[in-house]
């Protein structure tokens, strides 16, 4: 196959053969530019009939600011993978490149969207985010459980912690399902030219976000944020989270039980004396008010 020439870059046919290369070195020796460049956000990329998309995720353990070049042209747009909204992006056409700003928290992600037409120019089209405030939200939440399973039907806490660390029962530790938290914060004045960011901090696992009696979303990864633009009132609002965890903690505890209290079942789960797992809402919990 290679001819007695040794290893690197052979052409065969009208194709190539390529060995002891890196990909960049392999991307260099065939004349290709990189297909993005500029940081260390992790990406993918597929192209299809009038569009390329690519994946754009944050690196593990840590967020990303900046700017990232993309061999692509067009009318470009961020579309966020979680809800499906989409707005246009900050981005600066060159030849045939475009770079494009992103800010993704850590386990933050979106798809880069580039309509294939020349592009007008989205910076011009594209509105930065500016923080205006920053509400925490704590103090007094009421935390409800449904019944049957051993924890208390509701009970009232100061502070954000596991289920596993709440002063209750060694069955109710271990609950495993849907548990609503709920408080109410004050928004003093309102603005329709403002963003009201609501992070929820670490969540485990999912978790569905009502305001006001109206349901805002439904969070299943990090980051935990949501828009409450269009729930939000002036004075006092009231903020429901039930949250969702696995059932690993039940099984945990159902595994040191005897038959005849179980109230799961399972062919391979967690043994008896497996250590409970984190699960809750944790926080903190802040609203982030933007322009």
């Amino acid at each position: 196959m290679w001819g007695g020439a040794g290893k690197g870059l052979r052409d065969v046919g009208k194709g190539h053969i390529i060995s002891d290369m890196t990909i960049d070195q392999a991307l260099a020796a065939l004349k290709i530019a990189p297909d993005v460049t500029g940081g260390d956000a992790l990406w993918a990329h597929r192209s299809i009939e009038g569009a390329d998309w690519y994946f754009v995720t944050a690196p593990k353990g840590k967020g990303f600011s900046g700017e990232l070049s993309f061999r692509a042209k067009g009318e470009v747009e961020l579309w966020d993978p979680v809800v499906g909204t989409s707005k246009p992006a900050q981005s600066q056409p060159n030849a045939e490149r475009t770079t494009v700003k992103l800010n993704l928290a850590q386990g933050g992600s979106c798809f880069v969207v580039f309509r294939k037409k020349e592009s007008t120019g989205a910076v011009a089209k594209f509105k930065a985010t500016e923080a205006v405030a920053t509400l925490p939200i704590s103090g007094l939440w009421k935390l409800a459980f449904p019944t049957g399973w051993g924890a208390p039907e509701a009970l009232e806490i100061t502070e954000l912690k596991p289920w596993k660390d709440l002063d209750i029962s060694a069955e109710g530790k271990a609950f495993s399902g849907t548990a609503t938290y709920t408080t109410t914060f004050t928004i003093d004045k309102t603005a329709p030219d403002l963003e009201y960011i609501l992070d929820l901090g670490k969540v485990d696992m999912a978790a569905v976000v009502s305001l006001n009696g109206k349901e805002v979303g439904k969070l299943w990864a990090a980051p935990y944020r949501i828009n409450l633009k269009d729930f939000i009132k002036q004075g006092q609002n009231t903020l429901s989270v039930q949250v969702t965890s696995t059932w690993f903690n039940r099984l945990a505890f159902d595994a040191g039980q005897p038959e005849d209290k179980r109230k799961t079942w399972t062919i391979a789960g967690p043994g008896k004396g497996s250590a409970l797992r984190v699960s809750g809402l944790l926080g903190p919990v802040k609203l982030d008010v933007q322009k």
